[in-house]
Order: C-alpha cells, then sequence, then structure tokens
C-alpha cells in the first residue's frame, strides 16, 4: 500500500512564508532593541562620574551607555515643537538630536535619604553625595569654615532648601554651625546647585554651597579653596539610580538596565566614585 502526502496548497504555502517573515521580523526587532544602548536621564554635575562609569561598563561589558543631561529645575521647555536638541554625552561623547517623546531607561537623582524610597526590583541606592563650601579664590575659605564667622564675604550663595537635597544640607550646616541668623541676610538662594556654582564663576557671589564632585576630580580639589562640613550635620544625600517606568514593562530593556543597576555596586565602581568626591558606605541600600 502506497501512503500518500497531502500536497501543500497555495494558500498554505502563502500563510507559512507570511509567519516565516513574521518570525524573521521579530528576531531582527528583538536584536535591533537589545543592541541599543541604554538611555540614562543624569544631572550635568553627576555627568564625569558617570562618564568615567559609562566607559568602564563598556570594557567590561562591551555595552554603549547614553547619558542624557536633565534640564534644570524651572527650565523653559519647547511645547509647540516635538522636537528638541539635547546634548548626549557617551563614554566617547557626541551631540545629537532626540525627539522630546525619547524616553530614558533609568534616571539618577540625588535625594535626601530619608524621603527617598527605593522601588523593590526598579532601584538601587549606589552612592552618598558630599556638600562643600566653595571659592574659586584659594585664600578665601580655611579647612575649618572659619570663613562663616568672620563672615568676610558680601553674598554667600546656597542652592534652595526648599527644592534641592543641597540645599537643605546648607541650611543644615549653617544651622549646626550656629550662624544662620547671623548671615541669614547674606544668603542668596539660587534653585540648585549648578546655578550657585555658576554663579560663583561669574562673579556674582565669592563662595556658596555646592555639591563636591563639582569641584572634585582624581581625589583632589580641581581649583580654590573649600570646606567639607562632617557628614552629620546634615541629612544623608542618596544617589539613586532607578529604572524609568516605561523600561519596567519592556522585558529586554529592563534586563539591560538592571544589569547597569548591579554593575554600580561593583567594587571598582567604588573607586571612580570615591575619585570623584562621592562616598559609598557599607550597608547601601538595594534591591
Amino acid at each position: 500500500m502506497m501512503l500518500h502526502s497531502n500536497p501543500v496548497t497555495n494558500s498554505q504555502s502563502r500563510w507559512l512564508a507570511s509567519m516565516a517573515v513574521l518570525i524573521a521580523a521579530c528576531m531582527l526587532t528583538g536584536k535591533m532593541v537589545a543592541a541599543q544602548p541604554l538611555s540614562i536621564s543624569v544631572s550635568s554635575m553627576h555627568i564625569p562620574v558617570m562618564e568615567r562609569i559609562a566607559a568602564q561598563y563598556k570594557r567590561q561589558t562591551g555595552e554603549t551607555v547614553t547619558l542624557v543631561p536633565t534640564r534644570p529645575p524651572g527650565a523653559l521647555t519647547e511645547r509647540v515643537q516635538c522636537l528638541e536638541t539635547r546634548h548626549l554625552r557617551e563614554a566617547g561623547a557626541h551631540s545629537e538630536a532626540q525627539s522630546c517623546q525619547d524616553r530614558t531607561d533609568i534616571t539618577i537623582s540625588a535625594q535626601d535619604w530619608r524621603t527617598e524610597s527605593v522601588r523593590p526590583g526598579g532601584s538601587v541606592i549606589f552612592a552618598i553625595a558630599q556638600i562643600a563650601l566653595w571659592s574659586p579664590d584659594p585664600a578665601l575659605i580655611d579647612p575649618r569654615g572659619n570663613v562663616l564667622q568672620a563672615r568676610n564675604f558680601d553674598w554667600i550663595a546656597a542652592p534652595s532648601p526648599e527644592s534641592d537635597p543641597f540645599g537643605k544640607a546648607a541650611f543644615a550646616v549653617l544651622i549646626k554651625a550656629g550662624v544662620l541668623n547671623r548671615i541669614n541676610h547674606r544668603l542668596l538662594y539660587l534653585p540648585d546647585s549648578q546655578n550657585v556654582y555658576a554663579s560663583i564663576l561669574s562673579g556674582q557671589t565669592r563662595l556658596g554651597f555646592i555639591a563636591l564632585p563639582q569641584v572634585w576630580r582624581d581625589g583632589q580639589l580641581v581649583e580654590g579653596s573649600l570646606w567639607i562640613p562632617p557628614l552629620d550635620w546634615y541629612p544623608v544625600i542618596a544617589m539613586t539610580a532607578s529604572l524609568a517606568p516605561d523600561t519596567t514593562t519592556d522585558d529586554l530593556r529592563r534586563v539591560a538596565a538592571n544589569r547597569f543597576l548591579r554593575f554600580l555596586l561593583q567594587k571598582p565602581i567604588r573607586q571612580i566614585l570615591l575619585m570623584h568626591g562621592y562616598l559609598t558606605p557599607a550597608g547601601l541600600v538595594s534591591s
């Protein structure tokens, strides 16, 4: 008895061909998505250390990380046009134009440790930021901060304690030092540490409270003079890396982003952080 297989009809052939094309397209799309570099939103003042970390990540994994500077608080945005120019800095960096609808995978932010929430499976606290009283004048500030008592300045700039964790820290330091009431009329509050740094460089003020990493490179002060207040004088400022909401719903992006979060907690990264003025105490909170 001879068995005959049923011939494949033309409609079945077309269906099989369509499925093959669809499967190939899905596989190609998956590879393209996986190959796209992670995009990380980070404040400009933290970009130098993140560039070093991104470069180390690329050397270790072969994967590229793109850094997207966040807009400072209160910055004007163009709501009519969807395209905006953002300076994207990679470890090897260049500028690109991105759609305003494009999203980042991870956000790096500084928060008061007491109010920061760590989302299970979605964020890590990988470092502690410090504040510093800084001036480009190498003779103005002594290592003990006695300039606050001497008051040989017209204005002293500080980030807003209402909206900036470094501002809260500066306010606490002035109270702890017992000088807030005496110099309150000389305080110039600005939106954030970046604005304080700019006001000092421009000569608007001679000194001010900023984030230490803004003037600290390779384990030393870049220029000027500074005082680093004791860490227990102000609320701990936690550096947090968090997955963007959209990333948590995309399996490929979530896996890649979580791999980077784990990388931030590795020992070699701690040394990079220390060289840029951050602290990495034992018992960092992670999830």
